[in-house]
């Protein structure tokens, strides 16, 4: 059965978190190989669909390393630090900035994502889908973008639904203790 991470505490969120930060990476790599595996026997022929998938899928990486990088230097380890000191395990964090500031940003990030990125990216799905025929390497290309595409929506909805609202209530709980 698998776990259901709505009802995960802190800490196992934010190992949970990185844990998908690296499976989204490996995803993300794998896609960078198959583009170039697909792409390679058809470089002449509809170059624009394959052109503008490996400028999107440039730009989408570069784009998900920035998110997580934020996550991972700012909200994950305040919210370790939150979660230790909450089980008088490591000394009160500074409260400087607060939660909420890293939240905000990370949730700009998603509105991104999913308002900008992932319609381009359907966009971009539609244009291959004609190329299909072109064999076995485009499937597996358009299987990996639908896979990273629904991880990174996953994640999101995570973050949002989960992360960020524990991170919240975790600092009211800290704060003044």
């Amino acid at each position: 059965m698998a776990k259901d991470w709505f009802r995960a505490g802190p800490e196992e969120l934010v190992e949970h978190i990185e844990h998908e930060h690296r499976v989204i990476r490996r995803k993300l790599s794998e896609l960078h190989t198959l583009l170039e595996k697909a792409s390679r026997p058809h470089r002449g022929e509809n170059g624009g669909a394959v052109e503008a998938l490996r400028c999107f899928c440039g730009e989408f990486t570069t784009a998900l390393e920035g998110h997580f990088e934020k996550e991972e230097k700012l909200l994950l380890p305040y919210v370790r630090q939150m979660h230790a000191f909450n089980k008088e395990a490591g000394p009160k964090p500074d409260f400087h900035s607060g939660v909420k500031n890293p939240i905000s940003e990370l949730e700009r990030d998603h509105e991104q994502t999913e308002n900008a990125m992932f319609p381009r990216l359907a966009a971009i799905i539609d244009d291959i889908h004609l190329l299909r025929k072109n064999g076995d390497a485009f499937s597996a290309l358009l299987n990996c973008l639908k896979e990273v595409k629904d991880r990174v929506h996953r994640h999101i909805n995570l973050e949002e639904k989960a992360l960020f609202p524990s991170a919240i209530e975790l600092e009211l709980q800290v704060r003044y203790k």
